[in-house]
């Protein structure tokens, strides 16, 4: 008996994933991130979805040329998002790119380039 309980857990629990997943709000809409383009003011980009409260650093973010992706460097390395059909996708590690590369405005660069 035991072991139909467990796989029956299991299918449950893939199930609820799948349902969260679908109904799930996408990081950001519209261009810009979905913010308001910032005036004469500097203003703190993109708070919560790119610049976090917490202790860490942020800097160096570049829009590609066509606007759909965002690159962006991080203490611990180079993070890359996407405008896509359901808005953008949260930002994820490049790893193929070390940490303590300058500026990712190069990698955008180039990510336009080939992926164009």
């Amino acid at each position: 008996m035991k072991p139909k309980w467990n796989t029956r857990y299991w299918i449950v629990t893939i199930v609820c994933a799948g349902c969260i997943q679908a109904f799930a709000e996408p990081f950001a809409k519209g261009p810009y991130l979905g913010q308001t383009p910032p005036g004469p003011v500097a203003q703190v980009f993109a708070p919560g979805l790119i610049c976090n409260t917490g202790r860490q650093w942020e800097g160096f973010g570049t829009f590609s040329a066509d606007g759909n992706t965002f690159c962006f460097q991080r203490v611990n390395g180079v993070f890359v998002t996407e405008n896509t059909d359901q808005g953008w996708t949260a930002p994820e590690l490049i790893r193929s790119i070390p940490a303590n590369i300058w500026s990712p405005w190069s990698v955008c660069l180039r990510m336009a380039i080939v992926f164009s």
